[in-house]
């Protein structure tokens, strides 16, 4: 229960931090940014599946890395924080925990050249790759591959959040 408070008090400060005002909306929200909640459920679902895998396969966890796409709509921070903060008083206490940002890759199915998210949105408005940060399918409304000129692409990377390795000592 200690953890789960420190992490409220750290999904907190990082509210201040941010410069949107919900102030306004009213006494039913309880967060300040009520999508910081998902950091904390997420990192609690990493902790249980690594966790479950230690149980299944009869050892105890070394260390875990995580990925973090850079589209996944998580803060890389606040979730490395989370983890450390979380593991403490736990049976991954001792782990060495490794939280990587994940790079989008972004493949024209036009010509199978891939690119990074950015190499596409770069040349679009602020207000553009604003919309497609929080809505990557619309990509190929706005932007065309820089190799064939045509606008259909495929997101391949940096979509999810994944437990991308688990070492045991068995």
């Amino acid at each position: 229960m200690e953890n789960l408070q420190y992490a409220y008090s750290l999904i907190a400060e990082t509210s201040r931090r941010h410069h949107n005002d919900y102030s306004k909306a009213g006494k039913r929200t309880a967060l300040k940014r009520p999508g910081e909640v998902h950091e904390l459920s997420l990192v609690q679902g990493i902790m249980d599946a690594v966790k479950q895998e230690a149980a299944d396969r009869g050892g105890s966890v070394k260390s875990f890395k995580v990925e973090v796409g850079e589209l996944a709509q998580f803060d890389v921070r606040l979730v490395r924080r989370l983890i450390e903060d979380l593991k403490k008083g736990t049976p991954l206490a001792g782990t060495k925990v490794i939280v990587e940002k994940e790079r989008s890759r972004v493949r024209c199915l036009g010509c199978g050249k891939t690119w990074t998210f950015a190499d596409l949105a770069g040349p679009l408005s602020a207000e553009e790759r604003e919309m497609v940060h929080f809505l990557p399918e619309l990509l190929g409304s706005s932007s065309k591959c820089p190799a064939c000129s045509k606008s259909f692409f495929e997101i391949e990377a940096g979509r999810s959040v994944r437990i991308a390795e688990v070492v045991l000592d068995v």
